[in-house]
């Protein structure tokens, strides 16, 4: 994860890493759908709350990720 801060604001950056295997159940597409789903509404609920204890305008980063270098 990485905040930046922008003209009084903050910006999360979260890093996830998700895979899956070639040839994989078709259920996989139900199960990333949801995954998907519980992340951004725990994602704003995080969001919200950094927002009423700061004060502060918190967002999380939107559009593609930024290349990942191998570690």
């Amino acid at each position: 994860m990485k905040i930046q801060e922008d003209e009084g604001r903050f910006i999360v950056n979260l890093g996830f890493r998700f895979g899956f295997y070639i040839g994989g159940s078709n259920d996989w597409t139900k199960l990333v759908d949801a995954l998907d789903e519980i992340f951004a509404e725990r994602g704003q609920k995080i969001v919200e709350r950094l927002q009423a204890r700061t004060g502060r305008e918190w967002s999380i980063a939107q559009g593609p990720p930024p290349d990942a270098t191998p570690t």
